[in-house]
């Protein structure tokens, strides 16, 4: 089950494009943004971010997974 302050940390990467940006806005450090965000791909078995350069792109299923969320 996908604990609430998970899918909170979710929708603010998708919405920040930077991991940095978003671990900032949560108040936390990015290494526990990150790890969280690969725990929650790994539950779902689903890839939901791109990585290109400095940003995260969300994939189909996160933009989906974000629609839900929200």
């Amino acid at each position: 089950m996908i604990e609430l302050r998970t899918l909170a940390y979710f929708v603010t990467a998708c919405r920040c494009v930077t991991l940095a940006r978003a671990a900032n806005e949560l108040g936390i450090a990015s290494s526990t943004l990150s790890t969280t965000l690969k725990s929650l791909q790994e539950e779902l078995g689903l890839p939901l971010f791109r990585r290109i350069n400095s940003g995260l792109y969300p994939t189909a299923n996160a933009r989906w997974l974000m629609r839900v969320a929200e």
